[in-house]
């Protein structure tokens, strides 16, 4: 006679769930941690769990350096009148004046977007990560170092840069132009020691006001380019986690076989236990809806567990039963999926657009600037390499948004692959018509947007900067 369990738990589950049952995996994972520390030291993002008088200081702080960056964007304009004419003055002007811009611009979007770009990372967190099953987590670890890298790679460039445009010009006191005819005036002359042209309506020669202008200065540029650093970063970070979602979902679809009959396995199990002898069946082995043999007569136990076999001997004849529409549904799981990560990268471009298209456009003026003061400093090896590394450090920042917005695209087109990939001509009627829509809809490359003009990618970053109009450019400069 079948003996069963006393007690036993048991919980239905739904069929076509295929979230994953390891969540104490990733909940455990920590994405984006270097991104807010990297906007709580630059001021734009209070520390979590800090107290009111922690964030009223962020937010003076914040409150002081755009007014700050405000004066500095007058004093430079008025800077540019004031010795029109003299070309090298000017454009030094301007590679300051547009770095000044870039970072007021970064920070007050991102201060009047920090709720969205808060939300966007709780849903990845919450909605994408948090639901990945474990095998697959290594996608997502994959594009946090992928961060972590691209900042071991862009801190020499950045670095060179700041030390050439504020360290260098500090301790060897060069003229970064040529004012040595003697019908300027003395303000002029006063220009050569301050770290970049700014017009102040006092004499800056004068202690301490030369020593606080100096360290403004020095402070502001550092504070400007560490805005623009940690910004750029959220933006790519953002980036590399769409492309890593796209990364698990063709993943998912590749596996699909694998991930459906692992979750029918433990049904199948229960299958053949039950077709077993009854006699071999032991007390561990029951299915969980045996009759409680306590309550029932033992004739009346025996005529349903009778019955109960002969039911699930119809159930073992027909083979398919427990796979049916299994895959259906899996698809059906991975066609949302992949509807939410679209989604999820149109937010992205939401709140990332604006701030990428003004560098987009700013990259052809800083060509052009840089590329005229390269052209006249040949003899100057410090003039020469502070426009070069400054160069260097936009080429990359426009090409690092590039980068991971291919990515983006490359990503999204191979889950058009999986999909076609999938053992398709084995499925049943109802999967085969889903399946042609799904890869219609995949076919098309999902993008992220500059404003409306552009998309990132190495198509834009070769028609802003390609070779032919770059040799232009400088060969009618240098001419």
């Amino acid at each position: 006679m079948l003996r069963t369990r006393q007690k036993r738990n048991h919980k239905p589950e739904v069929k076509g769930d295929f979230s994953n049952k390891e969540g104490s995996a990733a909940s455990g994972l920590k994405i984006m941690r270097l991104n807010f520390f990297m906007l709580s030291l630059v001021g734009l993002l209070p520390p979590s769990g800090s107290g009111p008088l922690i964030q009223a200081l962020y937010k003076a702080f914040v409150a002081f350096v755009l007014v700050m960056e405000v004066l500095i964007l007058s004093g430079q304009f008025i800077a540019v009148i004031m010795y029109w004419g003299n070309l090298h003055l000017i454009a030094n002007t301007m590679c300051l004046m547009n770095g000044f811009t870039l970072s007021f611009v970064s920070c007050t979007y991102f201060l009047r977007n920090k709720t969205r770009f808060l939300m966007l990372t709780d849903l990845l967190k919450v909605k994408f990560v948090s639901v990945t099953k474990a095998k697959y987590l290594k996608l997502v670890e994959n594009a946090e170092r992928q961060i972590v890298l691209y900042l071991y790679l862009s801190s020499p460039v950045v670095a060179c840069s700041v030390f050439s445009w504020v360290i260098a010009p500090f301790i060897n006191r060069s003229k970064f132009s040529d004012l040595g005819d003697s019908n300027v005036t003395n303000r002029e002359k006063n220009v050569e020691n301050m770290i970049f042209v700014m017009w102040t309506p006092f004499d800056i020669e004068q202690s301490p006001q030369f020593e606080i202008i100096t360290g403004l200065q020095v402070f502001f540029v550092n504070i400007g380019t560490g805005i623009i650093y940690a910004v750029g970063v959220l933006f790519l970070s953002l980036m590399s986690h769409s492309a890593a979602q796209f990364k698990v979902l063709a993943a998912m679809l590749d596996d699909m076989q694998e991930n459906v009959n692992a979750y029918l396995l433990p049904d199948k199990k229960s299958i053949l236990i039950l077709n077993k002898d009854i006699q071999d069946v032991t007390e561990e082995e029951a299915p969980v809806y045996r009759t409680h043999e306590s309550s029932w007569t033992e004739n009346h136990q025996q005529s349903t567990n009778y019955s109960s076999e002969l039911i699930l001997s119809k159930k073992i004849a027909d083979e398919n039963c427990f796979d049916e529409d299994e895959f259906q549904k899996y698809l059906v799981d991975c066609i949302k999926c992949h509807r939410d990560i679209i989604n999820f990268v149109d937010q992205v471009n939401e709140v990332t657009s604006v701030v990428t298209f003004l560098q987009i456009l700013n990259l052809p003026v800083m060509l052009c600037v840089t590329g005229f003061h390269m052209t006249q400093t040949f003899d100057n090896r410090e003039q020469f390499f502070k426009f070069s590394s400054l160069l260097a450090a936009t080429l990359y920042l426009i090409f690092s948004y590039s980068w991971f917005g291919q990515q983006v695209i490359n990503e999204s087109e191979k889950v058009a692959t999986a999909l076609y990939s999938t053992d398709w001509y084995n499925q049943r009627p109802g999967f085969k018509r889903l399946l042609p829509l799904a890869i219609m809809r995949a076919s098309k490359p999902v993008k992220v947007k500059a404003g409306v003009f552009y998309d990132l990618s190495f198509i834009t970053f070769a028609s802003v900067c390609g070779s032919g109009r770059f040799a232009q450019r400088f060969y009618s400069l240098y001419s």
